[in-house]
């Protein structure tokens, strides 16, 4: 890579959208420091953390996938006749979600040295997570904190991945000025749940 390739203000950003938006990850300064070497002309990746660099940068940029779905969300959540476009970009939240879990999994594996192979290295896997929590300090409580939130996207991304199509619908949200706020721009069932399911108010949707 050369010199140009660099983000205005961390390499480890890559292509990010949160670049767009000035947000910064605070973690992500010192752990530049710690992998790459810069000079006046030219940077390099130290070599035994050439793996966790394209780990870091590859997460960085899938939170900035999350961030621009909900900036089109906001910008589309208006108009009833936006409601595919809403629909398309809520589908692509739910799968970088999932696309993001899956990379802080591959990283966590490789930097603790858990050992896990392929597939097996996912958050929804009860060993993957229990070694996990074993291993960390800093995610021996991962189960109660984030498990059924994890499990939630996970399945919802299956299911809409692999069965059904789930109806979405948009409300009023405000002006596009204000700051997101989940519960505002759409109404989105609480599991993914199919047209048949919606008409026949058997789901409750919030």
């Amino acid at each position: 890579m050369c010199a140009e390739a660099k983000t205005p203000y961390n390499f480890l950003y890559g292509q990010s959208y949160l670049l767009n938006l000035g947000i910064k990850l605070e973690c992500l300064d010192e752990l530049e420091r710690l992998f790459i070497v810069k000079s006046e002309n030219r940077f390099q990746v130290k070599r035994e953390y050439r793996f966790q660099t394209q780990c870091i940068i590859d997460i960085s940029e899938k939170i900035g996938f999350l961030y621009l779905a909900l900036d089109y969300i906001k910008l589309l959540a208006f108009n009833a006749r936006n409601e595919r476009l809403v629909k398309y970009h809520s589908y692509n939240f739910i799968y970088s979600c999932k696309a993001c879990l899956d990379s802080i999994a591959v990283l966590l594996n490789d930097q603790l040295g858990l050992g896990f192979k392929g597939g097996e290295r996912d958050f929804r896997i009860g060993e993957f997570r229990r070694t996990l929590e074993k291993e960390s300090v800093f995610f021996k409580d991962f189960s109660t904190k984030f498990g059924r939130w994890s499990d939630a996207i996970i399945e919802f991304r299956d299911r809409i991945i692999h069965r059904i199509g789930v109806p979405i619908f948009t409300i009023a949200a405000g002006p596009p000025t204000e700051e997101w706020k989940p519960s505002l721009p759409l109404r989105i069932p609480k599991k993914a749940i199919s047209v048949l399911d919606v008409i026949g108010k058997k789901n409750r949707i919030h």
